[in-house]
């Protein structure tokens, strides 16, 4: 990166957080707080600031405008001594239970574009929020704080006292959970004449629940509904299932009177020769489907930093941005997350692009000079696409 395009990002930066007041969490003063400055080798190399506290919110603030950091965090922990410079000595009293959900904990991310990833994890965030940390889990909605990252995704801060004094394991044992790992197997066996007839356990759990839910809805009726060449190639992706033992799930599964059947006596003796272990592959990828991809080391760490709502992502531009539970469905981080102006700035493209800011198409070309607004020439050089000529 440039020089100039660091004076741009540093004036522009500092401008922000100036003119526009914080959110700070909770037990300010017993947060410990870090800080990436924007230093002559951003972004190659960057250096954390951390072991920092802050008695009020002012002071915070000064702080900011003094080293116009490109990132700012703070610790879920709450600490007797938070800028002690060694863990040991900040003498831990509890901490927030954090969940981290983003782009690169999903399927197939890498062939997504950058809208596209943030469409998918803002769906996994509510599947998370609301399936498992609301009815499951039994939250009070007032007890969390629901975030965009300003980056490749979204932050759960959870502050319900029940949960605030667990340890790490303790916290493994819920991400555990929302990952499905742990559950009981759903399939059972029992003899009739003489022989093991797998079935379908009845305990209701909401994981089992699920499951069978997925399982009838998604994976069996999805396979029925194929035609008849393109479902036993499906049926024979699975281990143990050869091509007559697939054409005899089909004829069996394209009757909807089978899976009603299924539904109601549990028994899986639908096809001849049919193995356990291919009702164990299918419960294995419904589990899949249905567990939150929350990142297991954020969750389970009690003394984490995490980002500032309200400060700005270094690496888009973006405003880290609270969030309520009601505004998650229609938030767009490209309109609702851009918080520069629109003033024109000279740009040198250094790749191909194109994107969508402000309900507005951007697109430049390999070493073209243009002009285009402000809030893009940002965006674009945090994302090490263009370098600023003048503004």
């Amino acid at each position: 990166m440039r020089l100039r395009t660091k004076k741009f990002l540093e004036e522009k930066f500092g401008k922000y957080y100036s003119n526009h007041q914080l959110k700070t969490p909770p037990s300010l003063s017993n947060r410990e707080w870090g800080f990436i400055p924007l230093n002559k080798d951003f972004p190659e190399k960057t250096v954390m600031k951390r072991h920092k506290s802050f008695s009020t919110k002012q002071q915070l603030q000064s702080y900011l405008q003094s080293i116009i950091p490109v990132h700012v965090y703070f610790s879920s922990a709450y600490y007797e001594r938070p800028s002690a410079p060694i863990m040991e000595e900040k003498e831990w009293k509890a901490a927030d239970l954090v969940f981290d959900l983003d782009a690169d904990h999903l399927v197939g991310a890498k062939n997504l574009t950058y809208q596209e990833m943030l469409k998918k994890v803002k769906e996994e965030t509510m599947h998370l929020l609301f399936d498992f940390l609301i009815d499951d889990f039994g939250i009070d909605r007032d007890e969390l704080e629901l975030v965009f990252s300003g980056g490749r995704g979204y932050h759960i801060h959870v502050r319900e006292e029940g949960f605030l004094d667990l340890n790490s394991q303790e916290r493994r044992e819920i991400i555990d959970y929302i990952l499905g790992r742990g559950t009981q197997s759903l399939i059972k066996e029992k003899k009739k004449k003489g022989a093991k007839i797998p079935y379908l356990s009845s305990k209701s759990t909401n994981w089992n629940n699920r499951i069978k839910y997925y399982l009838f809805n998604n994976i069996l009726s999805e396979i029925a509904s194929k035609e008849k060449k393109d479902a036993i190639n499906k049926l024979t992706s699975y281990n143990g299932v050869g091509e007559k033992t697939a054409k005899r799930i089909y004829r069996s599964i394209e009757r909807e009177e089978t899976l009603d059947r299924i539904k109601k006596n549990g028994q899986l003796d639908i096809a001849r020769g049919l193995p356990k272990s291919f009702w164990e592959q299918l419960i294995e990828e419904a589990k899949q489907q249905i567990k939150a991809n929350a990142d297991e080391p954020v969750t389970s760490d009690i003394k984490r930093l995490i980002r500032l709502p309200t400060s700005l992502h270094g690496g888009t531009g973006f405003r880290v941005t609270p969030l309520s539970i009601t505004e998650i469905e229609q938030f767009n981080p490209f309109v609702n997350a851009v918080v520069f102006e629109e003033d024109s700035v000279k740009i040198y493209s250094k790749d191909n692009y194109e994107t969508t800011l402000m309900n507005k198409k951007i697109k430049i070309e390999k070493d073209e000079i243009k002009e285009i607004p402000e809030y893009a020439a940002i965006f674009l050089s945090c994302i090490g696409k263009v370098e600023v000529e003048g503004w």
